[in-house]
């Protein structure tokens, strides 16, 4: 009789011992035990941080400039993807480094525009400057051409990259150039706003035109953004 309750008692003990175990496993080498029920719950750890996440999960509209997906290079020779300019109210200009008339002009009106928005709105734009004549623009040119016109490198990138992306992104925005027999350009003269998402948002056409009108269109592109 005593043989049968010690017995009976042992494969309770059994049982017992392996329907905890069924619920429980130990995490890792350490001995804490966790529920299962709470790991099956548990989110998986991400690799990525959540801007990293957003910016590659960021879907572009038809008529961002963005979508051209190409590859240039800044005055410091550091790559930049296009992509890379989201975010920020993008004002753009397509100039030369040795343009001795029309580019100077573009970037001082640039230059204007900037000394008129406030500190604040400064923080949400970006200047960026995109040479047509790749062949002579290096980024070693670039940054040479951007320390004679003051500009500041915080806030200002200058891009050179392939003929066939700067033909892309001049058809974008209705931008014309043609080399001429001295090697110089005869071009479009514009300063094109784009907002956060690359879409065209304004458009500065002209040579030495009041600027009042872009720049106001550029406040409202920030306050839009917001």
């Amino acid at each position: 009789m005593k043989k049968t309750i010690l017995i009976a008692t042992i494969l309770i003990i059994a049982v017992s011992g392996f329907v905890f175990t069924e619920n429980l496993f130990l995490n890792g080498n350490s001995n804490e035990i966790i529920e299962t029920s709470e790991v099956k719950n548990e989110e998986p750890a991400s690799c990525c941080s959540g801007e990293e996440m957003e910016k590659s999960e960021m879907v572009y509209s038809d008529n961002s400039i963005y979508q051209i997906n190409s590859d240039w290079k800044n005055q410091f020779g550091n790559a930049v993807n296009i992509g890379e300019l989201s975010g920020k109210t993008q004002i753009v200009a397509l100039i030369f480094a040795n343009c001795t008339y029309a580019c100077p002009l573009i970037v001082n009106d640039m230059r204007n525009i900037e000394k008129n928005l406030t500190d604040d709105e400064l923080q949400k734009v970006q200047f960026t400057l995109i040479s047509i004549d790749p062949e002579r623009d290096t980024p070693e040119k670039l940054k040479e051409f951007a320390l004679s016109q003051n500009l500041n490198l915080s806030r200002w990138q200058l891009l050179t990259g392939k003929r066939t992306d700067i033909d892309d992104f001049a058809a974008l925005i209705g931008f014309r150039y043609k080399k001429e027999n001295d090697g110089s350009f005869s071009h479009s003269n514009l300063i094109n706003i784009f907002n956060e998402k690359g879409e065209l948002f304004h458009q500065h056409q002209g040579l030495n035109q009041e600027i009042s009108n872009t720049i106001l269109s550029i406040k409202k592109c920030i306050n839009t953004e917001v």
